[in-house]
């Protein structure tokens, strides 16, 4: 059965009425009881909606709606006054039948207005929660929301239970030839905290391993998928006989049985990678881009140690073809979903920092991006989908700022504008699924709350407020938004006061930020955004710096390294110096003092932000960059360690050939680093003639950790 639009579909035939007309009631009632005939043996009837957030709009069904649910975009009330019809009358005619529902997007949150028959069965679906984090951890604020919305269902005597998606939450990517996450500690934890709070089911859609599948599910992320995840179910299904079992005892068993000789040398393998996955900073929420796990691999030295587990796998498990089989298969999803990941994300400039203008002169919000405010503002684009391939048509996105909102220029390019699809006109319709272009905004860089606008061609909008994975429709921007559509793009023009945001803007303040689009025009949807083609993953989202001017300082957060494979590469950067990683990673924009030899590092665990951090070891690292007299200089960057650093500025003057000419140094000063990461900061006026370069050099002694490094002039 499908509700969608204006209208109610059931067995071929269209009901204008939705589920508020007793003729769609009937009809289903008549397709379930002729289920249950065909199939005497009994099973269990699931009543649910097809995927989609579309529902009937004609006064009778919304005269179903509870009224805090419809000021909120939530259908429960309306969607379990219609199960409750339809089972009731199907029980009148075969009693203990089973009848099962569920809790599902828009209808995930209880219902208000009813109360679900007792003898249904229903299972909540977790899709908006963090898998990273399980059910019960109070430190994950996205599943603290799925616990309340857990909670509100308990109220109810219906059989309640969870409906998981552990086989399907990584929303695509390069991965997408097999999802492979150790999930078992997670699983573990979830099944026992369903079993504490009383709920009676647990259940996770998987494809079987000996499964025959159809032309479009025959690829390995479904033949692979059970292989993939073995432990995992095997823990579920013992937990699920008996919670109160020993998850130690059970995990030791599946590894013993699986990989014989390599029992143990693959649990403390899968047992690592699960600790690496857990242990990464950040949520990982249902539909998160495949990129996302690539992080999890970013601890120095770790994916070596990994490495070497399956090594002396293989070899344990000596002439056993069927072990080394198991074994090799394991490689091969390791090297797909995380070594694949973790190369891409080092290539991916989405970590970079965007930085908005403060508007000069007045903007008028029509679609048109003409005001000289615009002009003089920097443009980003690269939007890409979850596959890490660049979005077919690029999205333009320009941000500018006021002491009173923030205003946003998006240009969509668009060979066929008559084709763009514009169903939705009304404030907080169902605008994404539009051609539509989506902002979220995370003020506070919480990681877990944010606002969500979507606007489509006509300019209409919809925002809400995300707290945790559930949408406040009843948030209310006051934004003003303009479309406007040309030969060959359209373009929407936002502006969003800061009151309704509950926050301020002042000169060097950041928020995190992402743009997403959904290209609807032909066959094929495509999704692209800002942060790799995810699109409300907070943890992903991009660090949007207000007013100062980028750093003439590059690559001051060490984020883009290069892989130096070649021997006379590896000895110009180095020039006497000792590298920490293997094969040798230099920081675009660095230079080592060869006359001041010491180690270099670029490390991915425990940094400041972003990926990358760069330890020195007893050595001198410097970067060249433009200044003048009298430019006033503020150096800040965020360092730990153990030893100390001093801080120079290197002046050149430049002659009209070109040529630098060194003048004396001016000392900033030395700071004794400590085991947690500072903020330092440092002030210094330019004031000899004529200097036309400043180079800032980084003198440690001992052990020096530098993140986030940034020069601004005043």
């Amino acid at each position: 059965m499908r509700h969608r639009g204006g209208a109610s579909a059931v067995d071929g035939k269209v009901y204008q009425r939705c589920t508020s007309n007793p003729a769609v009631i009937d009809l289903s009632v008549q397709y379930i009881l002729k289920f249950f005939r065909d199939k005497p043996e009994g099973d269990a009837f699931l009543i649910g909606n097809n995927d989609g957030d579309g529902w009937c709009e004609c006064d009778n069904c919304r005269a179903l709606d509870d009224p805090w649910e419809a000021a909120h975009g939530i259908v429960s009330t309306r969607f379990y006054k219609f199960i409750n019809a339809v089972a009731e009358k199907v029980w009148q005619e075969m009693p203990g039948k089973e009848i099962r529902s569920w809790g599902y997007q828009k209808y995930r949150t209880a219902p208000r207005g009813v109360i679900p028959d007792p003898r249904l069965n229903i299972g909540v679906a977790m899709h908006g929660r963090c898998y990273r984090h399980s059910l019960d951890d109070a430190t994950c604020p996205t599943n603290t929301t799925m616990r309340g919305i857990l909670q509100d269902w308990k109220k109810f005597k219906s059989t309640i239970g969870l409906r998981e998606y552990y086989s399907c939450f990584v929303g695509g990517g390069v991965n997408s030839t097999i999802e492979y996450i150790p999930q078992e500690d997670i699983v573990a934890r979830d099944i026992k905290y369903t079993d504490e709070i009383g709920l009676r089911g647990w259940m996770d859609e998987t494809p079987p391993p000996d499964g025959v599948f159809g032309k479009k599910f025959d690829m390995m992320s479904v033949r692979e998928s059970w292989r993939a995840r073995f432990p995992m179910y095997y823990i579920a299904a013992k937990l699920l006989w008996n919670p109160n079992s020993n998850t130690e005892e059970i995990e030791y068993e599946a590894y013993q049985k699986y990989f014989g000789s390599a029992g143990q040398i693959m649990q403390s393998y899968r047992r690592l990678l699960s600790k690496s996955w857990q242990d990464t900073e950040g949520h990982f929420i249902y539909g998160a881009a495949a990129i996302g796990i690539g992080r999890s691999l970013a601890k120095v030295g770790l994916e070596k140690e990994l490495l070497g587990y399956l090594d002396a796998a293989e070899k344990a498990a000596g002439s056993d073809e069927v072990i080394k089989k198991r074994v090799t298969s394991e490689r091969e999803y390791f090297a797909l979903a995380w070594q694949e990941t973790a190369r891409q994300l080092e290539k991916s400039t989405s970590w970079n920092d965007v930085h908005a203008a403060r508007r000069e002169g007045s903007i008028k919000i029509d679609g048109v991006l003409s005001e000289a405010s615009w002009a003089a503002t920097s443009t980003t684009t690269g939007f890409t989908n979850k596959d890490d391939h660049l979005a077919q048509e690029q999205t333009f996105a320009q941000i500018l700022y006021d002491d009173e909102a923030i205003y946003l220029g998006l240009t969509m390019m668009e060979p066929t504008p008559k084709m763009l699809k514009t169903r939705y006109d009304k404030t907080d319709d169902n605008i994404w699924a539009d051609d539509s272009v989506e902002v979220f905004l995370d003020p506070d860089k919480t990681g877990s709350q944010f606002y969500h606008f979507a606007v489509n061609s006509k300019g209409a909008v919809y925002d809400a407020k995300n707290i945790g994975g559930v949408e406040d429709k009843s948030y209310n921007s006051q934004c003003a938004a303009a479309a406007r559509v040309l030969d060959d793009r359209w373009i929407v023009e936002l502006k969003i006061p800061y009151d309704s945001l509950k926050t301020k803007v002042t000169e060097g303040d950041s928020w995190k930020v992402n743009f997403a689009r959904s290209r609807r025009v032909d066959e094929k949807v495509e999704y692209s955004s800002w942060t790799d083609g995810g699109f409300a993953q907070p943890g992903s989202f991009r660090t949007v710096v207000f007013g100062a001017e980028p750093s003439p300082l590059q690559n001051g957060g060490f984020e883009t390294v290069q892989e130096l494979t070649d021997e006379k590469a590896q000895a110009r950067f180095l020039r006497g110096w000792e590298s920490g990683n293997d094969p040798v990673l230099a920081p675009i924009g660095w230079s080592l003092h060869e006359s001041h030899p010491g180690k270099i590092t670029i490390i991915h665990d425990d940094v400041h932000s972003g990926k990358n951090a760069c330890k020195i070891e007893n050595g001198w690292m410097h970067q060249v960059f433009s200044a003048a007299t009298d430019d006033k200089l503020q150096l800040e960057f965020w360092a730990k360690g153990q030893g100390s650093v001093q801080l120079m500025f290197f002046q050149y003057e430049v002659s009209a050939e070109g040529k630098l000419k060194n003048v004396p140094t001016v000392m900033l000063g030395t700071v004794k680093l400590t085991d947690h990461w500072t903020r330092y900061v440092f002030d210094q006026t330019i004031t000899r003639p004529d200097i036309g370069r400043v180079a800032l050099a980084v003198v440690v002694q001992g052990t020096g950790v530098f993140d986030d490094m940034s020069v601004q002039k005043k």
